[in-house]
């Protein structure tokens, strides 16, 4: 008997971690080896805040060169602003929004790549937190489940989690836990 209900307890899934099911923006690819890359949340203001994207002159002598030094100043913080705000950056400029379900230990996401089982894979997920962050981790794909001809499930596992990465991740997932259970509960109230 006691061999029995070992047997039932091993077979049933144990989460260490909350899962949600979230559509975010991702990058999922392939590497080749570790070597020198850690998790990391990529936040922080860009450098660069005195390039100004303006013409060198003010157009036809309108405006004074002194406000329009200040004005492109200005354009110039906007902008990177905005793309703070968006989290575009060159690393994470060719993201695709895609559904995951997304845990402290890894996720799952439908795609068109192909993966194969054991493959390393660099993954940067874009949390919409206060600030919005990106998180890039690293894990090794644990399993691959066929949707279509063109489109698999890729289940990851993340490796060595870093201490800020994790409760960053934790936060967010447990944050969108309870969101989703208050919208439900209002709906149920309906």
């Amino acid at each position: 008997m006691a061999g029995e209900a070992e047997g039932r307890e091993s077979s049933i899934e144990r989460r260490e971690y909350f899962r949600v099911r979230d559509v975010l923006p991702i990058i999922v690819q392939r590497i080749e080896d570790m070597a020198g890359k850690k998790s990391r949340v990529l936040s922080g203001y860009y450098s660069g805040l005195g390039n100004s994207r303006c013409a060198e002159d003010p157009p036809d002598g309108i405006v004074s060169p002194r406000l329009w030094k200040v004005l492109c100043d200005i354009n110039s913080k906007l902008d990177l602003i905005l793309d703070k705000l968006s989290g575009k950056t060159e690393e994470t400029a060719n993201a695709q929004v895609k559904e995951v379900s997304l845990s402290v230990s890894g996720l799952n996401i439908s795609t068109e790549d192909e993966f194969s089982v054991g493959d390393l894979v660099e993954v940067k997920i874009f949390l919409p937190l206060h600030p919005p962050v990106w998180v890039v981790v690293y894990g090794n794909v644990t399993r691959i489940t066929e949707i279509s001809s063109r489109e698999h499930e890729v289940a990851v596992h993340f490796n060595e989690v870093e201490d800020e990465v994790r409760d960053t991740l934790s936060y967010y997932t447990i944050k969108r836990q309870r969101e989703i259970i208050m919208k439900q509960r209002s709906h149920d109230v309906e």
